[in-house]
């Protein structure tokens, strides 16, 4: 068998859209057609895929092609795929197409090709015959003569069939969940309609930075001890790398070469003996200043007893007056019996003529002992004078800031960056030009989130203070930024789009792609929840404790279904290693990081590893963890007026509908419900169905979720689903609270029963049960499939979270407080505090944990869902409990030094004498 009955052997076992993919679209582009467009999939209306060139007359030329794996035989089967190809091409011929300079047109051909071998004189008999003109039909023999005139190497041997094993499929980079979950039947809505972006780096943002200036305010310079030195160093190098120009004025080695030598003098033997000298001198003064004390409290007391006594016996006054001066010397003599003059002071004081008068034995004597203990004080407190000034101290950093030099130059910089970041918008940069600017920008965000939010320096503080406001917004597609080269982070509110995102942009990299560039998709929800199902043994195998990068490769090898070994993970380095450009695109890592601490650092290391290779990734921005991601964030901002007004018109394709839904929008003054394509999509299907818009977030999804589970039924006049609406909406709220309890967002149907019947604490039959779930799934399309898998989601998690809340506030058992710990319930809590007083919360906290450390981050998250008249006073009230914690010394994780003397056993405390 030869090579080419090799390819095509190969060729005809693909998948049809594959077969589009990898062989008709890149043949397409070799013969010489400039834009060549996948267009298959359930709404394609006839045309698998769409080429256009431009002839010897500049003018356009349309091409429109059906790749059919698509095999003529005499057998009913075949009449009946054979009619649906007639259908295809008769759509094809009749439909006009959207060419690149706007103007609609018919094709100039229409192709029907097939890698199998087809009597093509015979169907395009057939083809006439139904009246269908001008179809070509390429099957494997002509297919063969293509390949050989335009690309002949494909017939050459496959040496590497890993390769294949790891490419990107088309389902990876397919949300079809989400799309099903919203009934939207457009891949393109949120990407056609969303536009605003703004850049975020740990805890800075740019559109703070862009509207004020930096502030270096210096508290002393001179003379640092070790710890400010080092934090004063990395301040300078943070600015040496941002703007060329550090904050100290001397060179670093020169200062740290004269610390040395200063060192080594302080350490020499001389001078070390003296400082055990200086110690033990000072531990002497203390045990004769505690002694003195005692005799000093001794002498009061006999004083004052013989003072009383006198005044008794009515003795004269001179002899009282005496005993009080005495009194106030011994007095002054407590407060200064470390200084010099004031024990030569007790000394002259309690010699005579001062005592001469005193009869009593047990004053004299004690003022005796004294008077003695000051003389020796005062000997040790000379010696220890005498060994400070000749003792060599120990050495300090000594240095001078140039602050406001460093300060001009960067808010200098900052002021150039905003200009050039303007440029981005006219979107004729080159994606170099691009990835300067975004370089730029990182490199300086960085620095600042580095001076304002990481410097732990005592001399010198660094701030963002509110100046003129810089018009810097970007009004381009974040697949602009991607396009640049960078690595880059995706932040976004729940339902932003930051997933469609993510995966329209692979799609686009994976149609245009050639065969010296690569795409990996890694959705790390679906890869985590494989890892979840693994036995220790087997996940040991996977996440490797000493290399995060490796963690992640093995991970990504399990999801595509490849045995994680060394062998492996090599191969498939070396794959993505010989390419010239690899993207690889990393999806919900806030799902995954808060399980899976070896997911950040592993991006890190991904470009260290393959150094061609461009990261993207998304999260959510509510997480803790964003200030440990290396790369340039760019948030995906909220709708503004215009952007959801685009959105809604471009969605709707009924005029009237688009104004009405408009209208409503303005006067009930809901543009906060609409404000991310999640909630604006859910807003229109509502819409569509005659339901009116919801007042806030949480209602949205109600309206939806009653939508599907009968309410769209009921205003069609049918009924489909064998249970009742409410039963059926109880049942996703129990489903969604059992499968976030445990992080998940995918289920198998048999955990899903599980989920539902323990839910339902196993008060309804097995069928009933049984009968539940399939409803879920096949007649109200709530839980909708995973295309690469058996297991079944909400669609987006964010649906997942407002069932889950409503759990909550119907299940008084569940233990709210417990969740409030817990970053991956922030969500659902968030949704929750809309219908819901969380100020009971508060004071249940209080009364448990007797600190807010572990739940203050979620707290001020549920606060800004409570109603707004409510939220100043909640805010005040944490702000003191926040400040109590601090004063009573809890730490991050709610312990105070004060919690380890509680649980001690009592018997135990008191053999410790606590």
């Amino acid at each position: 068998m030869n090579n080419k009955e090799l390819l095509f052997q190969k060729i005809q076992r693909m998948h049809e859209d594959d077969f589009s993919r990898e062989i008709v679209i890149p043949l397409l582009r070799k013969i010489g057609y400039q834009f060549v467009d996948f267009n298959g999939g359930p709404y394609e209306l006839g045309k698998d895929i769409i080429a256009h060139k431009f002839n010897e007359f500049d003018d356009i030329e349309v091409t429109v092609i059906q790749s059919k794996m698509f095999k003529s035989t005499r057998t009913s089967k075949s009449s009946q795929i054979f009619g649906t190809i007639v259908h295809q091409l008769s759509l094809c011929l009749s439909k006009k197409i959207p060419c690149s300079d706007g103007i609609e047109r018919r094709p100039n051909k229409t192709i029907l090709i097939t890698p199998f071998t087809i009597d093509t004189r015979h169907l395009s008999e057939q083809i006439e015959k139904i009246q269908l003109h001008g179809i070509g039909i390429f099957d494997q023999v002509k297919l063969t003569s293509l390949l050989e005139k335009y690309w002949p190497e494909i017939f050459e041997p496959e040496h590497n069939d890993f390769e294949h094993t790891i490419k990107l499929q088309h389902d990876d980079i397919s949300n079809l969940e989400l799309y099903r979950a919203l009934h939207i039947e457009s891949k393109t809505t949120y990407s056609n309609y969303y536009s605003d972006l703004n850049f975020f780096v740990g805890e800075t943002e740019s559109r703070q930075v862009f509207s004020s200036i930096l502030n270096f305010s210096k508290f002393y310079q001179g003379t640092y001890d070790d710890a400010e030195w080092q934090e004063l160093k990395k301040a300078d190098k943070w600015l040496r790398d941002c703007i060329n120009h550090g904050l100290l004025k001397e060179d670093i080695n020169e200062v740290e070469n004269t610390y040395s030598l200063k060192l080594i003098e302080y350490n020499t033997k001389f001078n070390q003996e003296l400082i055990v000298d200086l110690t033990e001198a000072k531990s002497s003064l203390n045990n004769l200043t505690h002694l003195l004390a005692e005799e000093i409290s001794t002498s009061k007391l006999l004083i004052a007893a013989y003072n009383t006594t006198a005044k008794a016996r009515g003795k004269n006054s001179t002899f009282i007056s005496m005993i009080t001066l005495l009194s106030s010397t011994i007095e002054n003599i407590e407060i200064f019996s470390r200084e010099h003059e004031h024990l030569a002071k007790i000394e002259q004081e309690i010699q005579e003529p001062h005592i001469k008068a005193i009869t009593d034995n047990k004053i004299k004597s004690s003022l005796l002992d004294i008077g003695s203990l000051a003389k020796e004080a005062r000997k040790k407190l000379s010696l220890i004078k005498k060994l400070e000034s000749t003792i060599l101290p120990h050495p300090q950093y000594e240095a001078v800031l140039c602050e406001k030099e460093a300060e001009l130059l960067i808010n200098k910089k900052v002021q150039d960056l905003s200009s050039s970041i303007t440029q981005l918008n006219k979107k004729s940069l080159t994606n170099s030009e691009a990835r300067s600017i975004l370089d730029t920008t990182n490199q300086v965000l960085r620095c600042i989130d580095n001076l304002t939010k990481n410097l732990k320096c005592t001399s010198i503080r660094v701030t963002l203070e509110k100046n003129t406001s810089f018009a810097n917004e970007l009004d381009i597609s974040a697949h602009t930024i991607f396009d640049s080269g960078c690595n880059i982070a995706v932040y976004g509110d729940a339902g932003a789009g930051k997933s469609t995102t993510l995966y329209v942009y692979a799609e686009k990299l994976y149609k245009n792609k050639n065969s010296i560039e690569e795409v990996l998709f890694i959705p790390l929800n679906r890869v985590t929840s494989r890892i979840s199902k693994l036995s220790p043994e087997e996940k040991s195998k996977i996440i490797d404790e000493h290399s995060n990068f490796n963690s992640l490769i093995n991970s990504f090898l399990l999801y595509k279904g490849v045995t994680a070994t060394p062998e492996n993970r090599k191969l498939l380095i070396d794959v993505l290693s010989k390419k010239s450009k690899v993207t690889i695109i990393i999806d919900a890592l806030d799902e995954a990081a808060s399980n899976s601490d070896w997911i950040i650092p592993a991006l890190s290391e991904i470009p260290k590893n393959i150094y061609q290779a461009q990261v993207i990734t998304s999260s959510r921005n509510c997480v803790s963890f964003i200030k440990d991601i290396e790369f340039l964030g760019i948030t995906l901002l909220p709708f503004n007026r215009e952007q959801l007004k685009k959105f809604i018109f471009g969605w709707l394709s009924d005029q009237s509908k688009c104004e009405e839904l408009w209208l409503s929008i303005q006067n009930n003054d809901l543009f906060e419900v609409a404000r991310n394509p999640l909630l604006a999509t859910i807003i229109c299907t509502l819409h569509e169905n005659g339901i009116p818009i919801p007042e806030n977030e949480p209602d949205v999804y109600r309206r939806k979720i009653e939508l599907l589970c009968g309410l769209y039924d009921q205003n069609k006049g049918i009924r489909r689903a064998k249970n009742e609406k409410s039963f059926l909406e109880r049942c996703c709220q129990k489903i969604a609270y059992q499968m976030h309890v445990r992080s998940r967002r995918e289920a198998t149907a048999e955990e899903l029963r599980s989920f539902l019947n323990k839910g339902l604490e196993s008060r309804v039959s097995i069928e009933m049960v049984d009968s539940a779930i399939n409803d879920l799934i096949n007649t109200c399309n709530i839980l909708i499939k995973s295309p690469d898998s058996s297991a079944y989601s909400f669609g987006h998690l964010r649906i997942q979270e407002s069932l889950a809340a409503e759990e909550l506030e119907r299940n008084r058992s569940i233990d709210i407080i417990d969740l409030m710990t817990q970053s991956w319930w922030r969500g659902a809590l968030y949704l929750y505090s809309f219908k819901n007083n969380i100020q009971p919360l508060i004071d249940q906290i209080y009364e448990r944990h007797s600190n807010f450390n572990r739940h203050k981050a979620t707290l001020h998250i549920m606060i800004s869902s409570q109603p707004k008249h409510l939220q100043n006073a909640l805010r005040t009230l944490l702000f003191k409990h926040e400040n109590n914690d601090i004063k009573d010394g809890f730490n991050s994780f709610g312990i105070s030094d004060n919690d380890f003397e509680e649980v001690l056993d009592p018997d135990l405390q008191q053999i410790l004498g606590l």
